[in-house]
């Protein structure tokens, strides 16, 4: 709609129009309201037109979706990545509510044994539970299947009282003693009244005839005794041995992982009270364990003398507590002996400590058959001035200098030229890291005059892993100047990933596409960076 000239001078000045003019320009305004409203219908009416095809155009596009031609397979390993490994109620929904999601997605978490393969209940679970659990195992098929109770929190059955011990549920005594067939069993209990409580269910339990109990076929078996202070450890070595409980662990099992309370809350204010503490395992349950895992920082020379026994073990895991306890025991008659001749454990091809105040235990044992030593240190990160002298020395004695593959390190201070000596001379070594790791100087030297031209030699490292590294450093202290001599030459080439933590973590200085070119063919090291994670939270 045209404006009249005589009003278009009104339009680009600030001229105060008379009463004719303005009432003109109102009857502009509502014939041009009238033809906005007409155009906003019409926007509408085609906004939807272009929606419908938006929405067509999607649904067209979705039919050739990859995901839809992902095989059920493939999409099952992606679901079983969204829960828990053991599911609790909430898991449990989780899986569930995957199969709501449409027919192919249902098809997949029904197709998915290992989704159905565990379940984690609580002692406010009823004997219902029993059922349904039941009825979750059935839609596994054959897949291995795991189970874990909880009782972490304090249980009033020692306080004196008439309290029922948490550890005593029926459904879970039910379960293990005519439900199906279990791989894992995961146990987290009180105390030893506890557990000893739950031992005395499960042979209460009458048993169905013809049929093993689940309990008594348990092939691995996890056992934690919860840490507070009110839970003192109950068991003493004075004690009768036929009351100690770990007397009463499953005749079959091959794989343990028992976690005992810090010495700090077993055994009170003074924690050498813990030598005292029973730490009988039977004999014949030791030698058929294939995986052992334990947590003790016990004082004494209880775990040392349980190794003894771990003839078959093949995966050994030994956790400290952050602390040191044999370092107090050096004057022991005993380790003065397993100082001189080793522990020998034959089978043992992972070794791995956690949170260790030092690398003490591994003045007493020899692995000869081992591939992998995972060493992590205690949180408080002291420097080890032993490491040293007790590492490389434990690989002599193993005679695995010439035989291990996997070496990794975390949490540790060090001299430059103790971690140097200390990895030099394992020509077998496929894998290096060192994880939140710091040491003086650089860790590559340039070697004059001698065959080796570098220190450590490390050959057939394949994989190197400086991760955590702090950025207060300025740079990373590997020795590329001598690296960018070609001391490398004629070792394997190697790939070198690196992370760095700390408040200038996202600025650190990474390498450039022209650096890395020049690390890949002076150095013959490929260089990557990946984001700082601690990776030890997810260490078994």
């Amino acid at each position: 709609m045209a404006t009249s000239k005589t009003l278009i001078h009104l339009l680009d000045t600030n001229t105060v129009p008379s009463n004719v003019e303005a009432a003109s320009i109102e009857q502009s305004i509502a014939k041009y309201d009238i033809e906005i409203a007409t155009c906003e219908i019409e926007i509408a009416k085609l906004r939807s037109q272009l929606d419908a095809l938006v929405e067509q155009r999607r649904r067209h596009n979705a039919v050739l979706s990859p995901l839809r031609r992902m095989p059920l397979e493939l999409l099952g390993e992606i679901f079983a990545m969204v829960p828990l490994y053991i599911l609790d109620q909430r898991g449990r929904q989780d899986v569930i509510n995957l199969g709501l999601v449409c027919k192919r997605w249902r098809d997949t978490t029904i197709y998915t044994h290992r989704l159905w393969s565990s379940v984690a209940l609580s002692p406010h679970d009823g004997l219902k539970a029993y059922d349904k659990t039941v009825s979750w195992f059935e839609k596994s098929g054959g897949v291995p299947k795991s189970l874990e109770f909880s009782a972490w929190m304090h249980c009033g059955c020692s306080d004196g009282g008439d309290y029922r011990c948490l550890a005593t549920n029926p459904a879970l005594t039910r379960l293990l003693t005519e439900g199906p067939v279990l791989d894992h069993f995961t146990l987290i209990v009180s105390r030893t009244a506890c557990f000893k409580n739950w031992i005395a269910a499960i042979d209460a339990a009458e048993k169905v005839p013809g049929k093993p109990r689940p309990w008594d076929a348990l092939r691995s078996f996890d056992l934690t005794f919860n840490e507070d202070r009110r839970d003192r450890w109950g068991e003493l070595e004075h004690d009768i041995p036929e009351q100690w409980c770990f007397s009463l662990l499953p005749p079959a099992i091959t794989a343990l992982h028992l976690y005992l309370p810090g010495a700090w809350a077993g055994f009170g204010e003074d924690e050498g009270l813990s030598r005292h503490g029973a730490l009988k395992i039977p004999v014949e349950v030791l030698n058929r364990l294939i995986t052992f895992t334990i947590k003790c920082d016990w004082s004494g020379t209880k775990l040392v003398e349980l190794l003894h026994h771990c003839t078959n073990v093949e995966t050994l895991t030994i956790k400290f507590n952050d602390g040191s306890p044999l370092l107090e025991e050096r004057d022991n008659p005993l380790l003065h002996t397993l100082a001189k001749s080793r522990i020998l454990l034959p089978k043992v091809r992972s070794l791995r400590l956690r949170e260790a105040g030092t690398a003490e235990i591994l003045r007493y044992l020899s692995t000869p058959a081992i591939t992998n030593l995972d060493l992590g240190f205690a949180d408080w990160g002291a420097e080890d001035d032993d490491f040293v002298d007790i590492v490389p020395k434990f690989l002599h004695a193993s005679d695995a200098t010439t035989s291990l593959l996997s070496l990794r390190i975390y949490n540790l201070h060090i001299a430059g030229y103790d971690l140097r000596q200390s990895l030099d001379g394992l020509d077998s070594l496929k894998r290096l890291t060192l994880d939140k790791v710091t040491w003086s100087g650089n860790l590559f030297i340039a070697m004059k005059n001698s065959d080796h031209k570098c220190k450590p030699r490390i050959p057939s490292v394949e994989q190197l892993e400086i991760l955590q590294f702090p950025d207060d450093r300025g740079i990373l202290p590997i020795g590329s100047g001598a690296l960018m001599e070609g001391i490398r030459q004629g070792c394997m080439p190697c790939t070198l990933t690196m992370s760095i933590r700390g408040a200038h973590s996202q600025t650190w200085p990474f390498f450039t596409g022209e650096s890395r070119r020049t690390w890949r063919e002076k150095a013959f090291m490929y260089v990557q960076t990946v984001p700082p994670l601690n990776w030890e939270c997810l260490q078994v």
